[in-house]
């Protein structure tokens, strides 16, 4: 799908806040979803695209975001046709306030985007599935998701802790995980996110582990020959892989989570979802 289409519309974005004012020039009560369907509709307009064709624009999501008092941010589904025929979902996200402003970029006093915690709630069926279960039985009443790159250093960081937690806490949690290889900054993340996808197939949890936690991987960041990588791995980890299986098994399944990962907007590691909603590793307990 990534060579056929791109997932969002590639709209022109602005750091400045725009104003929507026809609700308020003649005294009549703002409502923030007219405005963000009219600002979608706006963008589309003036940023026409010819490979696809608009169909509809709806709202996908809305949610109060900690730290932006007064705003609400907004998901905007875009149901759009392409040239070979077929219809797709794409998406945006910005900010509209209580007075009628519009922002696709908002920052705190820590100069933290704001925007990035625009993430709309998992689907159960695309990420709760046994192919990305690490930990648990796939029915407790609590469900995370652990987005990540192996060799993101919060990554590799958060790794162990989210782990210890799950199984601290008995059986509250399910734990799903899913490799996010962030290759323009890790160019050998998408070998070793293909490797830890069939470890996991084989439920060979100790490769993984090893990944994750030996600073040796470390060193070989920069590796792009997938043989090379793969010889790493064996050498370090003892564990014999099927370098078939990574080629025609492997590296499809990273894709199709690639291609997940940015129907939800996430394209930075880590993640963490609870229950659906983006969170912290220290609520974990």
């Amino acid at each position: 799908m990534a060579n056929r289409i791109k997932r969002r519309i590639n709209l022109k974005k602005t750091l400045l806040a725009l104003s929507v004012l026809a609700s308020t020039m003649y005294g009549e009560t703002i409502n923030p979803d007219n405005i963000a369907l009219s600002f979608m509709n706006g963008l589309i307009e003036k940023n026409p695209n010819k490979d696809i064709r608009v169909n509809n624009v709806s709202i996908g999501d809305k949610m109060a975001i900690k730290g932006a008092k007064g705003f609400t941010a907004y998901i905007m589904r875009i149901n759009v046709s392409t040239k070979t025929g077929s219809d797709t979902d794409v998406y945006d996200s910005f900010f509209v306030s209580s007075t009628g402003l519009v922002s696709t970029k908002l920052y705190d006093v820590e100069g933290n985007d704001l925007s990035m915690r625009i993430l709309p709630k998992l689907t159960p069926k695309d990420f709760y599935d046994d192919k990305h279960l690490a930990i648990g039985t796939g029915s407790r009443k609590h469900k995370i998701v652990f987005i990540s790159d192996p060799l993101c250093p919060y990554c590799r960081e958060v790794y162990p802790k989210i782990k210890a937690s799950v199984k601290d806490s008995g059986e509250k949690y399910d734990l799903y995980q899913m490799e996010l290889p962030l290759v323009h900054i890790h160019p050998a993340s998408l070998i070793l996110s293909a490797v830890i996808k069939q470890a996991r197939r084989k439920n060979i949890t100790g490769l993984i582990d090893s990944i994750y936690t030996n600073d040796e991987y470390k060193s070989i960041t920069s590796f792009t020959d997938p043989d090379k990588i793969i010889d790493f791995v064996e050498k370090t980890s003892k564990h014999k892989i099927n370098r078939d299986e990574i080629k025609n098994i492997d590296l499809k399944e990273i894709e199709k989570d690639g291609e997940l990962c940015k129907s939800i907007f996430v394209n930075q590691t880590p993640i963490i979802f609870l229950d659906g909603i983006v969170s912290e590793e220290s609520k974990i307990k």
